[in-house]
């Protein structure tokens, strides 16, 4: 691919280079061209890394009768050793037995209990109308509980505050205990 003037026309080389189309003669234009340019454009940095990537030494010959060799090796260590099997006693394996239906059965019982119809009134909006006073019953109920879990927390807190209080006033008595120590031993 060449001009008029004799010079290569590198873009028209590079777009018959990405369709296939190019022979090695041309290809080796391009590497060269690009490799004398080395100005970090996307071509420039391909040819680079194609060139670089076809500089790296191949497995030598011996690589497939090394791994092979290594293959033997571990499938002689494993026919040397075989695997210890452990018998499973029965005592062990009623136990295991038992274990699995105790698992199933818990599993059945939830899993019916779980997605069981649940007894009870069910309020819509098409009947909410004659469930309206046991809706509003059934959520001041739902807050009087929430507001005792609450109650009990701060309980709880309060008498962490007292213990904290205890605590620093114990801290204050054994910095005066300590004070007065000193003092007692700087009178001796």
């Amino acid at each position: 691919m060449t001009t008029m003037n004799g010079k290569i026309d590198i873009e028209k080389l590079l777009e018959k280079y990405y369709l296939g189309e190019t022979n090695t003669a041309e290809e080796a234009l391009l590497e060269d061209y690009f490799a004398s340019r080395a100005d970090g454009s996307p071509e420039s940095l391909q040819f680079d890394f194609y060139k670089s990537e076809s500089e790296i030494d191949s497995l030598d010959s011996g690589f497939d009768d090394k791994i092979f060799a290594m293959i033997e090796a571990e499938d002689s260590l494993l026919a040397e050793h075989k695997p210890v099997v452990h018998k499973l006693n029965k005592q062990k394996f009623y136990f295991s037995l038992a274990a699995v239906i105790a698992i199933i059965a818990f599993s059945a019982f939830w899993w019916f209990d779980y997605f069981s119809p649940k007894s009870g009134v069910i309020i819509t909006d098409a009947n909410f109308a004659e469930h309206e006073e046991l809706a509003r019953a059934t959520t001041a109920d739902a807050f009087e509980l929430i507001a005792q879990h609450i109650d009990k927390a701060n309980s709880g807190l309060n008498k962490l505050q007292l213990i904290d209080k205890g605590l620093n006033s114990m801290n204050a008595f054994e910095l005066i205990n300590f004070y007065s120590n000193r003092a007692i031993s700087k009178e001796d």
